[in-house]
């Protein structure tokens, strides 16, 4: 490809680095034999098989580092840049190249040179970006833990029919910088800050656990009726909501605080916070803020029961004394009371957190609120709240089958009506989604009307 050689040649000559060219892998072999290089850039048409020969003779040989340069499109094969040390994709900038070449050099004087880039990513679905509409930030796809190839840079539009084309290819997720990720879900962490190194060797061990953790509880909540790709979804948002969260000491402290206050408690917060997610997918709510939102009210719900004896918290309802339902009905403001002090707390979570125990009828805790003075992310939250303590046994909850528990929040005890709860009514027809169950017809006619109703074709259970 003569056109990104030569815009290279160009661009190190600029910067007095000394550049020579070779054609073929011949060229290559006779070059190497010749000289000392400190640097193998390799430009890829796509066209030659002739290339990933010069690729691998040249990793075989340990002419390192190594930058491909390529076109990444959807119907490219990427495997074998997986040899090289960096990818950079074309089109791409002087200041680029040279980035570029600097990292490569610095990861060549590692001695771990395995070490994964996952936490300075975040994972998108594909989805999220089917508007066609200029992207507000640089996106990349992943090719290995180690390589992430920008496809698109901030202010450049990304076509529908390129996003097609690599869902045709099985692309499911693009990725955004993390810093880029907390700007595009509207979350002001405080970072702590941090100098040397040691300090972000820290940050990243309590990044890295805290995922970890997540990840087991995660893969735990899977039930067999599930849609699959729903849960893979809800994992990879509550994943990078936690990655988040854990950037945040205070966040982090009080999320740790749930694990070590009672497993079962944050077994609990982890699968609230993945249902309402795949919950709100299943309802077509397409705001990433939003999904956020629900993410973390789903995990900070019940913060306010780390200040209750366990013994309260986790006993079957019918079983505890009227003074201590008292105190276990504290839990929401306790939680309001918390999160208030911390400022990367949106008002929306906190609704989701004091809100989380009210239902239509004005006969749920602590207001006694009926259905428009309930936040509409809190019902949903907490429709779930209910199902995950009905459905979970050995954690929290009573063990029900999943058809009882989707019959015991529609005609139990406090059971939903759709005039006086339509929110939980459309909850409960995202869970039954989410299973795969069909649901009753006046239930989906309530979404229509809602959905319809919304100015500008937003959806009403989806503020803005």
């Amino acid at each position: 490809m003569p056109e990104a050689t030569n815009q290279i040649k160009a661009a190190l000559e600029s910067q007095s680095y000394a550049v020579s060219l070779a054609g073929d892998l011949v060229s290559v072999k006779i070059l190497i034999t010749q000289k000392r290089f400190d640097l193998a850039l390799c430009a890829f048409s796509g066209k030659s098989a002739e290339e990933s020969d010069v690729l691998i003779w040249l990793a075989e040989n340990k002419v390192r580092p190594i930058i491909a340069v390529a076109e990444i499109r959807p119907d490219a094969t990427t495997a074998h840049f997986s040899i090289a040390d960096q990818v950079l994709a074309i089109p791409f900038t002087k200041d680029e190249l040279i980035s570029a070449i600097e990292v490569a050099w610095v990861f060549r004087d590692l001695t771990d040179q395995s070490a994964s880039l996952e936490h300075e990513y975040c994972r998108v679905n594909i989805d999220d970006f089917v508007s066609g509409k200029t992207i507000q930030f640089d996106i990349f796809i992943q090719l290995s833990e180690q390589k992430y190839v920008k496809i698109a840079r901030a202010g450049d539009e990304l076509s529908l029919d390129r996003i097609r084309s690599y869902k045709s290819k099985e692309v499911a997720h693009l990725y955004l910088r993390k810093d880029d990720f907390r700007k595009y879900v509207s979350f002001n962490v405080r970072l702590a800050s941090a100098v040397g190194g040691k300090a972000t060797i820290e940050a990243r061990k309590r990044i890295s656990v805290c995922r970890h953790t997540a990840e087991l509880v995660l893969d735990g909540l899977y039930l067999d009726e599930l849609d699959p790709t729903a849960f893979a979804e809800g994992k990879i948002f509550i994943e990078s909501t936690v990655s988040l969260v854990s950037e945040d000491r205070e966040l982090y402290g009080l999320l740790e605080s749930i694990r070590e206050h009672s497993r079962p408690l944050y077994f609990h917060a982890m699968a609230v916070s993945l249902y309402s997610v795949m919950v709100a997918r299943r309802l077509e709510w397409t705001s990433t803020q939003n999904l956020f939102k629900i993410a973390l009210g789903g995990l900070l719900h019940d913060i306010g029961e780390k200040e209750l004896d366990p013994r309260i918290a986790e006993h079957d309802l019918a079983k505890i004394t009227s003074d201590e339902r008292k105190i276990l009905e504290t839990h929401c403001t306790r939680g309001l009371a918390i999160l208030t002090e911390i400022r990367s707390i949106s008002d929306d979570v906190l609704q989701i957190v004091v809100h989380h125990h009210e239902n239509g009828t004005g006969s749920g805790y602590p207001s006694r609120l009926r259905s428009p003075q309930i936040h509409p992310l809190a019902r949903v939250v907490g429709v779930v709240d209910r199902f995950c303590k009905l459905m979970y046994t050995g954690e929290v909850g009573s063990g029900y089958s999943l058809k009882a528990a989707i019959e015991e929040l529609m005609s139990g005890e406090g059971g939903i009506e759709p005039d006086s709860d339509p929110n939980g009514c459309i909850a409960i027809l995202g869970l039954m989604r989410l299973f795969r169950i069909p649901p009753p017809e006046h239930f989906v006619e309530l979404h229509q009307r809602t959905m319809a109703n919304s100015p500008n074709h937003q959806r009403a259970t989806d503020p803005k």
